[in-house]
């Protein structure tokens, strides 16, 4: 898994791994950090949206990986299920934030249409600001499965080793 998703996943930060394919099997995930060192950029853009979605839930404090190891064993998840991306929005343990801004995205929230009405300022923009936040779902749930991962474990000391793929 590349980073700074694999780091974030078993921070416990992200909740939800999105795959083209079910889980063979849930229970324990280990997860292992590819070879591929972060851009920075990225790295700002995924705090950034998770400060977003967690901020909408009232969290304004979360602690982000000091690192994102790459080659590494970094812990691991227990994979209670997986659903559709659709279906995303029933799961408790996703943050209600993720599940209101998941639902809006689903049911395709169209700014175009609401032009024709005369609106204030400030509700304008935060609409805005929400479809905003609505299209960063959509891309973290771009996929056909949700593997909802839970008990995140981080290993101390990540253990250096070469990935597979593969599950």
């Amino acid at each position: 898994m590349h980073q700074p998703w694999a780091s974030l996943l078993v921070h416990g930060i992200k909740r939800v791994e999105g795959r083209s394919w079910p889980p063979p099997v849930t229970g324990r995930l280990w997860i292992h950090a590819a070879s591929k060192v972060p851009d920075p950029d990225t790295v700002a853009a995924m705090e950034d949206f998770y400060r977003e979605i967690y901020a909408v839930d009232g969290v304004h404090h979360i602690d982000f990986p000091q690192h994102y190891p790459v080659s590494r064993l970094l812990g691991c998840v227990e994979v209670v299920g997986c659903v559709r991306s659709e279906e995303l929005v029933c799961w408790e343990d996703v943050p209600q934030s993720v599940r209101q801004l998941h639902s809006s995205a689903v049911r395709g929230l169209d700014l175009c249409s609401l032009s024709c009405f005369v609106m204030p300022l400030k509700a304008l923009l935060n609409m805005v600001f929400l479809e905003l936040i609505c299209l960063q779902v959509r891309l973290e749930g771009l996929t056909d499965f949700c593997w909802l991962c839970e008990n995140p474990q981080k290993l101390v000391v990540p253990f250096e080793m070469r990935g597979y793929q593969g599950v």
